[in-house]
């Protein structure tokens, strides 16, 4: 009996994942077939429509690749998370803009970067808030990406307080939705999709932290991931 449910389980996250990592390479090839297609037929794709078509490609290239490296990051780290240290969250943010500017660059997103005034120290450990931040914004741009080039826009805030919030303009969720956002495979993007949260949800109850949503119809949703204060290393010691 036990056999049988673990093996139940594994095939329903093998496919899980297949659908996860199966539907945006699929549609990353027929972007690509699309654009073969046209010069078989002897027609050249217009600049506008090249840009289109790969900038969808480049996204989903990117979602896949981001899925991987955090689900490695989680089987590698699973049983020997370091001690946590103190991390300077405006810097972190800084950093991450940066290294991601290239794929928020392929959705025609708009950031909005609330640097702090004055530092602000989150107890935690750097590669998972990376990755928790990353994933939230990839979540944010995606959700903005069907949306008019006035509501393409996503805005990042930290602090006063070791917080971190991603608000994205989009539509916005139903509570129906909502409470289950954080649950493997279950997602307003369709069957199948939906880790990538689940993921940033398990990363940050690891730190000790909480991960949050909140969503109003019309006004779009905020993703918020509160960390621990430097403080309480020293009332934990």
């Amino acid at each position: 009996s036990d056999e049988r449910t673990r093996l139940e389980l594994l095939g329903h996250l093998a496919s899980g994942l297949a659908h996860e990592l199966g539907q945006p390479l699929s549609a990353a090839r027929v972007g690509v077939e699309g654009l073969h297609y046209l010069r078989q037929l002897g027609r050249e794709p217009s600049p506008d429509h090249l840009v289109r078509t790969l900038s969808r490609v480049g996204l989903n290239l990117m979602a896949m690749t981001q899925t991987i490296e955090h689900l490695r990051h989680l089987a590698r780290d699973d049983q020997r998370l370091g001690p946590l240290t103190v991390i300077e969250l405006g810097a972190a943010v800084s950093t991450l803009l940066a290294e991601r500017e290239q794929w928020l660059r392929y959705a025609d997103t708009r950031i909005e970067w609330s640097c702090p005034d004055r530092p602000v120290f989150a107890l935690a450990d750097a590669a998972s808030v990376r990755l928790i931040l990353t994933n939230l914004l990839r979540n944010a741009v995606e959700a903005v990406a069907s949306q008019s080039e006035a509501r393409r826009l996503v805005r990042v805030s930290v602090g006063p307080v070791p917080l971190v919030a991603v608000h994205d303009s989009c539509a916005g969720i139903g509570p129906e939705f909502l409470i289950h956002l954080f649950d493997p495979f279950h997602s307003t993007k369709g069957a199948g999709r939906g880790i990538g949260l689940s993921l940033a949800k398990a990363s940050a109850d690891r730190l000790g932290a909480h991960l949050e949503v909140a969503s109003t119809l019309g006004s779009g949703t905020i993703f918020s991931l509160s960390l621990l204060s430097p403080s309480e290393q020293t009332s934990q010691s």
